[in-house]
């Protein structure tokens, strides 16, 4: 399934990641970096998709050193 498919009943980890998901969408970098970094201290949440968008988020609000 894709990383940010949105699921019923969510669990705090899903409901960073798909707020996480939404900000990176829209391009909210700020907001995705910290959502995204939320979502990822899940460890279900924690692949490679969500990691991408997590260094991307970083890259394009300037956040080179989390990057």
């Amino acid at each position: 399934a894709p990383v940010c498919a949105q699921t019923s009943g969510q669990k705090p980890g899903q409901t960073a990641l798909a707020q996480g998901c939404e900000a990176f969408r829209s391009g909210d970098w700020n907001s995705a970096v910290l959502l995204l970094r939320k979502a990822a201290a899940y460890s279900e949440n924690n692949t490679a998709e969500t990691q991408y968008m997590l260094i991307a988020s970083e890259m394009y609000s300037g956040q080179y050193r989390g990057a």
